[in-house]
């Protein structure tokens, strides 16, 4: 080949422009290297701040929930404590009032039984008791041969107790 047939064919493919880029391509490759790898890390760094953005936005997000989840405890916590001293409060009324009502029916039994005791001095009385002369208790019915012996109960004579 001569020179002439190199001049057309480089004419045919891009002239002067063919030429520039080949020199340019040889003389600076380490340079387009370097080039091409700053472009790359570049992107990358790009996609790490992204993901970094992204995962900082998730971290707020939770924060932010675990703020109205937080709130909403305490809420609740307030709530349950107010039950608690509703409960409290009921509870001390109901043994305040079991109280009262064990106290008095330990009264109500306490008068039951002086209740009991003055019917059965009232019964002695009707059937044992005669308070005519002797000779006229004799004639009583049903006869009683052996006068019986009734001691009332000690809330009946004022605690003194009978000999």
């Amino acid at each position: 080949m001569n020179w002439e047939n190199i001049g057309v064919l480089i004419g045919a493919l891009g002239g002067l422009e063919l030429i520039k880029f080949l020199v340019n391509l040889l003389v600076n490759r380490k340079t387009n290297s370097r080039k091409n790898d700053a472009e790359a890390s570049g992107a990358e760094a790009d996609v790490d701040i992204k993901e970094w953005e992204l995962e900082e936005k998730r971290i707020a997000d939770l924060h932010e929930s675990f703020k109205i989840v937080s709130e909403q405890l305490q809420t609740s916590l307030k709530n349950g404590a107010r039950k608690d001293e509703i409960i409290e409060e009921k509870t001390a009324l109901i043994r305040k009032l079991n109280d009262k009502i064990f106290e008095l029916q330990n009264r109500l039994i306490a008068k039951e039984q002086i209740l009991a005791s003055k019917d059965r001095f009232i019964d002695w009385l009707k059937l044992w008791h005669c308070s005519k002369e002797k000779s006229e208790c004799d004639n009583r019915r049903p006869p009683q041969p052996i006068p019986m012996r009734y001691d009332p109960p000690v809330e009946m004579n004022g605690g003194a107790v009978k000999e």
